[in-house]
């Protein structure tokens, strides 16, 4: 249901209900609502409306309407909550603005997401290295892989290819391979015979003049190998001199086209002498001045010519002098004033076993000369070595733990190897099959993430210590530990509210014991109920109590379904705020209980 409405103009400052803002007149187009708000035009360009979806308020639905630090769970994974209460200046009420502190194994705006490192994005056996500077709403830049030797990508997941190695330059071009910095895949570069030019050395230097473009006897001129502009005579201008100049003989040098005295630019001002639209390629009062990129353009193997303008000011505005000395502005792999100096790991690439080579540029001298750093080589995982030319001893490369354990180095002694084993087994090699073990353990003395709280109401359920707030209802303390769950019954909560637990899915393999104390006392107990469902949402088994049991910490054991499930515990409130439930001790193990019992 949408609920609060909030009229704002698009200009750039808050007041009350108003928020100006530079943008388009149709403000809706911008999508300014947030968390799901509906956005409505005013009727009055720039000014728009906000209905904000339930739990929302705000000028765009950016504030919270309660605060959700006093919620369970609110921040998962261990997050930390941070709020504060907005002002309620020029409004009718205020929000709160919430943030979360993530642990670092996981971000979002509620810590939701697993870090990439823990979902084994480095595929072909890599190594994931945690990133601690990066963007939070961009992934990528939160991690980077160490690839094992034949594979290369951002997450190690393509072969490594010798492009070289069937030469994929023509007509005698020289092939390069090099492993691009950013995408962290191999590419190539082909150094041209003159006279080829092309990706591959494929394509013919065409003079672009041939064809004669250029109109009234304007002069063609070519550059880059396959560009022209046309250097139209003083009759004429235009990108192909196509069009009759009314201006003086050779005014602007062939240059630019002229606009004659006294043609009217606007109906405030005239001018009273010729000026000169200057074609691309010039500048100047006159186009007297040829950029020197497109006279002889120094720059090779790619580079990008660059010029500048040299002006000098006065009172009376600035005075174009002509252009400085042109620069390069050269790919990653070339360097030098004119680009003509190839990275040393492109011609003498020292590195071995599919590692990057890496070669920094440098500039050094009184005149800031341009050079490579001798390269160095980043290894793939297992090579190490100046030029990685020295395998790493693995202890994991026989892989002597059994029963599908993770084989993993130790830190501080990297010829020694740790195996991680699954909750079934145990033991140096993970050799030994646990008889029980623990599926699922939920004791609320801290977050945990195998759990999360459904509800639509006020009526939820709350961690807490101690006994609850009304008296004649709920436990005085945990039944074990410090902590437990409950719901609390009093106002706003009303009759019929229902509040759940919804457990991880799990999946016994031969069977499995549900155990756990729960705790009912009150005139106004309502019930709870015990649910196994599959991930459709199933009823496989179930279990429900209604009423008050006394005040005592009761426990019930029950055998799970068959198959993948999770367990729902759901709590329907009563006829009064006396109907405190309370649950505490929740253990599923892998062997089937030994009866299904319920016992104080």
């Amino acid at each position: 249901m949408l609920s609060k409405i909030t009229s704002i103009l698009l200009f750039g400052i808050f007041s009350g209900n108003i928020y100006v803002y530079a943008g388009p007149s149709n403000p809706c187009k911008m999508n300014p609502c947030k968390n799901g708000g509906t956005c409505s035009e005013n009727g009055t360009p720039w000014y728009f409306n906000c209905a904000c979806p339930d739990g929302f308020v705000g000028t765009q639905c950016e504030e919270y309407a309660t605060d959700k630090c006093t919620t369970s769970n609110f921040c998962m994974n261990g997050g930390r909550c941070s709020s504060y209460k907005t002002s309620t200046f020029g409004r009718s009420s205020g929000g709160y603005r919430v943030s979360c502190y993530c642990p670092s194994n996981y971000f979002g705006d509620r810590c939701e997401k697993k870090h990439p490192c823990l979902r084994n994005v480095c595929q072909n056996g890599a190594k994931c290295v945690k990133k601690y500077y990066y963007n939070p709403k961009d992934e990528s830049g939160m991690y980077e892989c160490i690839c094992k030797k034949g594979f290369e990508g951002k997450n190690c997941n393509l072969p490594t290819t010798a492009i070289c190695e069937n030469n994929p330059c023509k007509n005698e071009g020289l092939c390069y391979q090099y492993r691009n910095i950013t995408t962290k895949i191999s590419d190539y570069i082909c150094d041209c015979p003159e006279g080829r030019i092309g990706k591959n050395c494929d394509d013919v230097t065409v003079d672009p003049c041939e064809s004669n473009p250029c109109k009234n006897n304007g002069v063609c001129e070519a550059y880059d190998d396959d560009k022209f502009f046309c250097k139209c005579p003083d009759t004429a201008y235009g990108d192909r001199c196509e069009h009759i100049s009314p201006c003086v003989k050779n005014y602007c040098n062939g240059n630019g086209f002229c606009i004659p005295p006294f043609v009217q630019l606007s109906k405030y001002s005239q001018q009273d002498k010729p000026i000169c639209h200057c074609y691309a390629q010039y500048k100047g009062e006159r186009c007297e001045h040829k950029d020197p990129c497109f006279e002889s353009n120094p720059c090779k193997n790619g580079g990008i010519c660059m010029s500048k303008a040299n002006y000098t000011y006065t009172p009376h505005g600035q005075v174009f002098n002509g252009f400085l000395k042109p620069t390069c502005n050269c790919l990653p792999i070339f360097t030098g004033a004119t680009c003509e100096i190839k990275s040393p790991c492109l011609t003498e690439n020292p590195c071995k076993n599919d590692a990057q080579c890496i070669s920094r540029k440098s500039y050094y001298g009184p005149n800031r000369e341009q050079k490579f750093y001798k390269p160095s080589c980043s290894c793939t995982l297992d090579y190490e070595g100046q030029y990685c030319n020295i395998k790493k001893f693995d202890p994991c490369e026989e892989n002597l733990c059994e029963n599908g354990a993770t084989c993993t180095p130790q830190k501080y002694n990297p010829r020694a190897y740790d195996c991680i084993c699954s909750q079934k087994f145990t033991g140096k090699m993970c050799e030994n099959q646990i008889s029980k073990f623990t599926i699922l353990s939920l004791d609320f003395e801290k977050q945990s993430s195998d759990y999360t709280v459904e509800a639509s109401t006020a009526y939820k359920w709350l961690i807490t210590r101690g006994p609850t707030r009304s008296p004649a209802t709920g436990p005085s303390r945990a039944h074990g530990g410090i902590k437990y769950i409950y719901t609390e019954a009093s106002s706003p909560a009303k009759q019929g509210d229902i509040t759940k637990i919804i457990t991880k899915v799990f999946e016994p393999e031969g069977g499995a014991c549900l155990s756990f104390y729960y705790h009912m006392l009150g005139t106004g107990i309502g019930s709870l109920k015990v649910v196994f469902e599959d991930t459709t949402g199933n009823t496989l088994k179930q279990w429900s109590v209604n009423g008050s049991q006394g005040n005592y910490w009761n426990k019930i054991s029950m055998d799970a379904g068959s198959g993948e499930q999770r367990i729902v515990f759901i709590a329907t409130r009563g006829s009064s705020w006396s109907g405190d439930i309370a649950l505490d001790d929740i253990k599923l193990t892998n062997e089937n209980c030994e009866t299904d019992t319920e016992e104080q």
